[in-house]
């Protein structure tokens, strides 16, 4: 019987879906995008229509190949990439790859289950074109704005930088924040409260009147409670309040709460997902166990609604349950419905014993909210009393928990919970009540600043102004931190600009605002779901948003499209500065602005025959002193002044340290911390252990060039011998980056030390 093909992204996925399947179809795997515009050109043709070129990216030929083979032995395909714009173009590249005259159909499934997969291929459809055409217009202005902007940018700050159509606002907005908090000018206020007792119970209440900004004032009310002749209940009032669910999770939220409540980063949180979502090996079967992790809606389908009463009135009783409906907010694309567990009978204890540590907090995460979105509201008697010492009105709050309901799947301790759950109770009152007074306080407080963003509340940020989309956030929130435009300080793992974030914000700011303004960003994001719908189309739009950018591209052409900006950078000029001391001729005027005549400048003085040595630079006279103070060779004058003398000096002083600097490496440990135990993870070699007082991080110098910096925040501990991480996946980044820094063939060793320490028993 002939098969057929089913084309998936993930090569994880093949399993689990083949344990679907059976033998009817051939599975293979795209392994991501296997085509995209060159890196090494514009790749839009802006004269043609903006039409894109496109290549084979570098490492996908295999794929191809493997692909192409698949489908010359089958007689029908189906093209199952992922459910959203990228695996809707994904789909588009195979499509143009496999034979012609082999049918090819297009299925899409928000879970990998049975259900699911039978359906889809019950009901295959074509590939959405509009899907795509967003896709392309993302992707070329994405390009238009990196491309065009970030020489430009590079150039004027002498210095690698990139700008970015979402990256770039993000930067502003913790640049923003940052000045904000250096500019803010604390206020003094203060806090009156009075300790009461009732009988054997005590009791805080607070002034009604609030918060008191006028220390006289403030001493005035705290003198008369403290000398009031009697404090008497006044007034209770009862209600009843309820906490309603939170709605199950999308994208953003599962971010937001893997952070809040593990201190997860947002990138391996959806890592995580993502692991979850294409399958993982439960009582010896290749399972999913969560709906498709990139969606910004929170509505359950039928099946998943169902399945939660099942699990609701199994678990908890009939009593806890409640059927909810959650909206989409505006804007929102809807193509998805929430995060939720695909096997909803597989439950966290179920699956504890065949998980990795994280996998299973964050399968727990999502099963509990999905739980408790369908179940009835916690509910709470509040009491209500207001007192009166003398003419001062002071009020206690009560609360007392009366029924838990959704609390009991999720909240306890868990992100939706901001304040404590835990009671509040009063003693019991009623109006009349004289009361004793234990003590009455003043606090004097200062206002504070608006906190600094963080992993969780820079991506709340970004929704609310609708920039980026779900898939986004955490290759942003992370991209944003490898560039060094902003690191992570303290207990709270808090974003703080740095120098170079700043530097490219101010050089946006004056220069190019539009890279960095939020309306436009957002409004483009718009534009995207517009033509998903088909209500725009991608030609106008790409041509709409390139003329904010337009004379970007005319530099672009008249520099022979090597750069956009004539302006020379740092480098360039110091180099000049330096033949033109050597050759005793003066820099041209119009060359100090333009790079193009400064290059040429540069090259007419080089190729002079009498031009006398050329003086080192600063940092090269600097390197070069350390370096004969650290091998105790001679730095002769005459080798100071010779540019060439000095440079071979480096090379053979820094041959002589290197030996003796292997000679003296020495093992060293990377532990991790995993639900309170140490667990060793691998050894490295190092030079030394760098700790500072004053510096951010703790530095192991691999080598005479390398030193890996790691925050003080994802350090537990850490002696001469050993460094304990926080986490395991810290500790794998640590070992990454030293073994690359290392020079050492990587990914093999690495890949065979992490499957032996990773296989369970």
């Amino acid at each position: 019987m002939p098969k057929s093909l089913i084309i998936v992204e993930s090569p994880a996925k093949i399993r689990t879906i083949k344990n679907i399947v059976g033998r009817r179809f051939d599975i293979c795997a795209t392994v991501g995008h296997i085509k995209d515009i060159p890196t090494n050109s514009l790749g839009v043709d802006i004269e043609n229509d903006f039409r894109m070129k496109f290549v084979t990216i570098k490492g996908k030929s295999k794929s191809i190949n493997n692909i192409k083979a698949a489908a010359r032995k089958v007689e029908h395909i189906y093209l199952a990439t992922d459910p959203d714009r990228e695996g809707e173009a994904i789909s588009w590249h195979v499509a143009q790859m496999v034979p012609s005259t082999t049918p090819i159909e297009r299925i899409t499934f928000n879970a990998i289950t049975r259900s699911e997969i039978e359906s889809a291929l019950r009901n295959p459809g074509q590939i959405n074109q509009n899907l795509v055409n967003a896709q392309f217009a993302r992707r070329i202005i994405d390009r238009l704005i990196g491309y065009l902007l970030s020489p430009e940018a590079s150039r004027h700050l002498g210095g690698k930088f990139s700008v970015g159509r979402v990256q770039s606002p993000t930067v502003a907005l913790i640049v923003e924040r940052e000045r904000e908090i250096k500019a803010f000018v604390p206020e003094p206020f203060w806090v009156i409260k009075a300790n009461y007792k009732k009988g054997e119970d005590s009791f805080i209440a607070n002034l009604k009147a609030g918060k008191i900004t006028d220390e006289k004032k403030a001493i005035k009310i705290f003198e008369s409670i403290k000398n009031a002749d009697t404090h008497s209940i006044t007034k209770i009032e009862k209600s009843e309040v309820k906490k309603n669910p939170p709605p199950p999770f999308i994208t953003s939220t599962f971010q937001r709460a893997a952070f809040q409540t593990f201190g997860m980063a947002s990138k391996r949180a959806m890592r995580i997902a993502q692991g979850l979502y294409e399958g993982k090996e439960i009582s010896g079967k290749h399972i999913a166990l969560i709906t498709y992790m990139r969606t910004d809606s929170p509505r359950i389908s039928s099946e998943g609604l169902a399945a939660a009463k099942d699990q609701i009135i199994t678990q908890f009783g009939k009593e806890y349950y409640q059927s909810r409906n959650f909206k989409s907010k505006a804007g929102s694309q809807d193509a998805h419905e929430a995060i939720r567990p695909a096997h909803p009978e597989i439950t966290p204890d179920m699956a504890k014993d065949f998980l990795e540590s994280a996998d299973f907090k964050i399968y727990k995460l999502i099963y509990q909210r999905w739980l408790a979105s369908q179940m009835k509201s916690a509910r709470y008697d509040k009491v209500k009393a207001l007192i009166n010492a003398d003419k001062t009105e002071l009020e206690a709050i009560g609360l007392t928990l009366v029924f838990d309901g959704f609390l009991l799947a999720y909240g306890r301790g868990m992100e939706v919970a901001k304040e404590k759950e835990a009671d509040k109770r009063l003693p019991e009152l009623s109006e009349g009540n004289l009361l004793q007074l234990l003590e009455a306080t003043n606090d004097g407080k200062m206002t504070t600043p608006p906190p600094r963003y963080n992993n969780a509340s820079i991506i709340e940020k970004l929704e609310k102004l609708g920039i980026g989309r779900p898939s986004t956030y955490a290759a942003i929130v992370d991209l944003i931190q490898q560039r060094e435009y902003v690191v992570e300080i303290g207990k709270r793992r808090e974003f703080q600009a740095t120098q170079r974030g700043e530097q490219l914000f101010d050089y946006l700011k004056e220069h190019r605002p539009i890279a960095i303004d939020y309306k436009f960003t957002a409004e483009m994001e718009s534009k995207l779901d517009d033509i998903e719908l088909g209500k725009k189309i991608y030609t106008d739009v790409v041509k709409d948003e390139f003329k904010v950018i337009e004379d970007a591209y005319d530099m672009f052409k008249k520099s022979g499209g090597f750069g956009m900006a004539h302006k020379p950078t740092a480098r360039q000029l110091q180099f000049a500065d330096r033949l033109s001391t050597a050759s005793g001729k003066e820099i041209p005027a119009e060359a100090l602005t333009d790079s193009k005549i400064l290059s040429k400048w540069i090259d007419e003085i080089k190729d002079d025959a009498d031009l006398p040595p050329l003086p080192p630079s600063k940092k090269q006279l600097l390197y070069a002193e350390a370096l004969a103070r650290d091998t105790e060779m001679s730095l002769t004058d005459e080798i100071k002044t010779d540019a060439a003398k000095i440079s071979k000096f480096i090379d053979q002083a820094r041959k002589i340290l290197d030996q003796k600097l292997s000679s003296s490496k020495r093992a060293f440990t990377i532990n991790y911390m995993d639900e309170g135990v140490e667990h060793e993870f691998d050894k490295i070699e190092i030079l030394d252990i760098i700790d500072e007082k004053e510096k951010k991080a703790v530095g192991l110098r691999i080598s005479l060039k390398a030193t890996k910096w790691i925050p003080r925040s994802q350090i537990e501990r850490h002696s001469e011998q050993v460094l304990t991480l926080k986490n395991k996946w810290a500790a794998e980044n640590v070992y990454v980056s030293a073994k690359s820094s290392g020079r050492r063939t990587f990914k093999k060793s690495y890949k065979k030390s992490a499957k032996k320490k990773t296989t369970k028993k």
